[in-house]
């Protein structure tokens, strides 16, 4: 799904959702960061996610080749440059985003409620080793070595889920690079940042890091097909669906407190009987 700004668009945002929404469900915050940021903006949908029922398994792999397809459409179909190509991840994209930012030459990555690592999120939301499920989902922090573009942070301090020290520790973690910027909002959870706050962020950034230009940018002609948001649709199966833990993010807090308590019972009980 392709957005384009009603002028001349200064960028090409390739957007990762997060995991509990397809791209239709995104519609409306699309049409905001194109127009506040004057961007095209291309928002690719997941394996199993909403236009892509049925599709191959998801997984850190098949997520990731979908991003190299979005980045290479853009870049070599289009003809966009590298340097005037943003990345924007939120919440579980933001491991696809970091991929293609640390394998790919782009203008600058916007992060919104990243986590160091799957397994950290797993082992702070249930107190449950998080490296017992191995290396198969995304490690932001160990990406953050090989990037080397202007990053932003935007994180909700008040964030259950993630919490906003993840943000912290991958910003800390940049001092390789001088245009890094992080923004922590007191009063924001996982999914209260609003669609303006993060645009009006994302907007500040790109003022300060990317000066006015005359630079001769392709003219994008797309195909009003390629424009209606699709109908938005039930994702059969999600990121996390094929572990112990499926939907992860989706878990309630009850959910949560009572895997942590059968877990602590466990050992526990191991600890009892030595």
């Amino acid at each position: 799904m392709i957005y384009s700004p009603p002028r001349q668009a200064n960028f090409f945002m390739i957007f990762s959702h997060g995991n509990g929404c397809d791209i239709g469900t995104m519609d409306t915050f699309m049409k905001i960061l194109s127009d506040e940021l004057n961007t095209h903006i291309l928002i690719f949908e997941y394996p199993s996610y909403g236009l892509c029922q049925g599709s191959v398994d998801i997984n850190k792999t098949t997520v990731n080749n979908h991003a190299e397809r979005a980045y290479s459409f853009v870049h070599e179909t289009l003809h966009w440059p590298t340097d005037k190509i943003l990345m924007y991840g939120h919440s579980i994209g933001t491991g696809p985003a970091c991929h293609i930012a640390s394998t790919k030459p782009i203008g600058g990555l916007i992060l919104q409620s990243p986590y160091t690592s799957i397994q950290n999120v797993i082992t702070g939301l249930i107190g449950f080793p998080g490296y017992l499920f191995g290396n198969s989902y995304w490690n932001n922090l160990e990406t953050m070595k090989y990037i080397n573009c202007p990053t932003l942070f935007i994180h909700g301090e008040r964030d259950g889920l993630i919490p906003s020290e993840h943000s912290k520790t991958l910003y800390n973690s940049l001092g390789h690079i001088e245009n890094k910027q992080i923004i922590l909002l007191p009063d924001d959870d996982h999914n209260s940042i609003s669609y303006t706050m993060s645009s009006s962020c994302v907007k500040s950034f790109l003022k300060q890091i990317f000066p006015p230009s005359n630079q001769l940018l392709p003219e994008i002609n797309i195909d009003p097909e390629f424009q209606v948001p699709p109908e938005t649709k039930q994702t059969s199966s999600s990121i996390f669906s094929y572990n112990p833990f499926t939907s992860l993010f989706n878990l309630s807090t009850v959910s949560i407190n009572a895997t942590q308590s059968v877990y602590n019972s466990m050992f526990s009980n191991q600890y009892n009987n030595q």
